[in-house]
C-alpha cells in the first residue's frame, strides 16, 4: 500500500528506474511503507511526522541518504528528540531495512548460491 503522496511516489519510481531489478522488485513487493506506518503509529507520530518518516526511510532504502545520518535526519525533519529518533531509527532498521534485506536475499537465493559456487 502506498502512503506517500503520488508526486513523492513518482519520484521514487523515477529513482528506481536506474537501480538493479532486485531493488526494483523489493520496492514493489516488500511492504516497507506499511511497516514504517506501523512504527509511526506505535511511536504516536502525527500525520506530518509519519509522512516525513516515510520519506527519510525511502531515502535511506534508495541509498540517497547515509544510514549513519538517519537518526539525526529524523531529529531535523520530524522535530523530535534525539532519544525518540534513536528509538525510531533502531526499530526502522530492525523491521524495515533488515526486513527488506531479508526479502532481497530470499528472492535471490539461487543467484547468490550460484555466485558462491563459482
Amino acid at each position: 500500500m502506498n502512503y506517500l503522496p503520488q508526486t513523492t511516489q513518482d519520484m521514487i519510481s523515477e529513482l528506481l528506474v536506474g537501480m538493479p531489478p532486485y531493488i526494483q522488485d523489493a520496492f514493489a513487493e516488500y511492504d516497507w511503507q506499511e511497516q514504517t506506518v506501523r512504527i509511526a503509529a506505535k511511536h504516536r507520530l502525527g500525520d506530518d511526522q509519519r509522512l516525513r518518516l516515510l520519506v527519510e526511510t525511502a531515502l535511506v532504502l534508495l541509498g540517497m541518504e547515509e544510514p549513519s545520518l538517519y537518526a539525526q535526519a529524523l531529529v531535523n525533519h520530524l522535530g523530535i528528540s534525539k532519544e525518540k529518533a534513536d528509538a525510531l531509527a533502531l526499530e526502522v532498521a530492525e523491521r524495515v531495512i533488515n526486513g527488506m534485506q531479508a526479502f532481497i536475499l530470499e528472492q535471490n537465493r539461487d543467484v547468490i548460491q550460484a555466485m558462491q559456487s563459482e
